[in-house]
């Protein structure tokens, strides 16, 4: 008897001796074909998580479209530069750029005097006024490269800004002031 046998005794009293070569093609086939079902169940599983997941984007889809079409979606308020009035340092603003704000926070997740808050500020942002660090308008602003790159002043000064700014940094106060 090689090293490589196994002896076993059977209830028959009688002894069985197996071979290494014998037990390997045995186990071997075991082996083959309880590793198949696994995958075949891994592959069954995958594909049903696929179908669960695609079912469940395809009723969000429908939800979000459903939202937009009823109006109750909610949007961003700010431009792709962070903005509310983009153009608050180049024009005096008017009771038009008022309404737009208020359009704005009806379909943001901001109020009215939110965004008044973002107009004044990024007045200042736009001159490189340092927000308190960490705080929501820094974490904000910093998002933006154009605010990064701006060299940062703990301080504006009234003497930094120009006519427009001024005016529209009056106007958006008087109208936060007045909520």
């Amino acid at each position: 008897m090689d090293k490589f046998s196994t002896i076993k005794r059977t209830d028959d009293n009688t002894i069985q001796i197996t071979d290494y070569e014998t037990q390997t093609r045995q186990y071997g086939f075991k082996l083959k074909y309880s590793t198949l079902v696994v995958l075949i169940v891994i592959v069954i599983a995958a594909i049903c998580i696929v179908l669960i997941l695609l079912s469940n984007s395809r009723n969000q889809n429908k939800n979000n479209a459903d939202r937009i079409e009823s109006g109750a979606a909610s949007l961003s308020p700010f431009s792709e530069d962070g903005f509310i009035l983009s153009n608050s340092s180049t024009q005096y603003i008017t009771s038009k750029d008022f309404n737009v704000i208020k359009n704005k926070a009806e379909k943001s997740d901001y109020s009215y005097g939110e965004l008044l808050r973002y107009s004044v500020n990024e007045i200042y942002a736009r001159h490189g006024y340092c927000f308190i660090s960490g705080g929501k308008f820094d974490s904000f602003y910093s998002q933006y490269q154009w605010y990064l790159d701006t060299k940062k002043v703990d301080e504006v000064s009234w003497g930094n800004l120009n006519e427009y700014e001024q005016y529209n940094l009056c106007m958006l106060v008087e109208e936060e002031d007045a909520l």
